[in-house]
């Protein structure tokens, strides 16, 4: 009986659970399949967040590249749910990009303005 039960906990803990943020992602483009089909990525990867920084660990470059193609669509729902400041991307412990969560849209015609 006890062996049964081990197994039956082991299989149970080694299942592809999600993690909260990965299902918070995955909620805000539950609508959107087209969205939701460009953030697989996340799915066989890591999340966390700590100090302002919203990291995403990696299995390989090919999962990363696939997320860093998507950063866009990351950030409306880390901004919004006011999770972090930065996205970095990692490879096995190894930060490989960085990208900041709001991105500063210069007004081309005010900007014109201050240099005359």
């Amino acid at each position: 009986m006890e062996l049964e039960l081990h197994r039956y906990f082991n299989t149970y803990l080694t299942m592809n659970f999600y993690s909260q943020l990965t299902r918070l992602i995955f909620d805000f483009y539950r609508e959107d399949p087209a969205e939701l089909t460009r953030l697989q990525g996340l799915k066989s990867s890591k999340l966390a967040r700590r100090w302002g920084v919203f990291r995403i660990n990696c299995r390989d470059t090919q999962t990363a590249s696939d997320i860093i193609e998507a950063v866009d669509l990351l950030r409306q729902p880390i901004s919004q749910l006011r999770l972090a400041q930065d996205i970095r991307v990692m490879v096995r412990g190894k930060a490989i990009a960085t990208f900041p969560v709001t991105v500063m849209q210069v007004d081309q015609e005010s900007f014109g303005r201050q240099q005359l």
